[in-house]
């Protein structure tokens, strides 16, 4: 596992989708909390939340695919998300440690 660090001028679509799909994944695996609808809704903003966020940092497995990602605002954990396939793994701890 390798974290890469991405300034917001190399978020291209590219990563932004993958980061998407990537947590569309873990929150269907694991906010059962939410709506379908709910869930819909948020996705639509998580684009632009991947976007903006001060600090993105995303954990990429030896192919180069990202496997989970944190978003950092100052202090905050904006977000945290984990590939279910790769949950159990340290990822997140990981993210949190850099």
């Amino acid at each position: 596992m390798l974290i890469k660090s991405f300034p917001p001028a190399e978020r291209t679509p590219q990563l932004i989708s993958q980061l998407t799909q990537l947590w569309r994944q873990s929150v269907d695996a694991s906010h059962h909390f939410l709506t379908p609808a709910e869930i819909t809704t948020i996705e639509h903003e998580v684009p632009t939340a991947l976007r903006t966020v001060t600090q993105l940092l995303v954990a990429v497995d030896d192919q180069n695919t990202p496997t989970g990602f944190i978003g950092i605002d100052g202090s905050l954990v904006a977000m945290l998300f984990i590939a279910p396939a790769a949950s159990g793994a340290g990822i997140g701890t990981a993210l949190l440690q850099n």
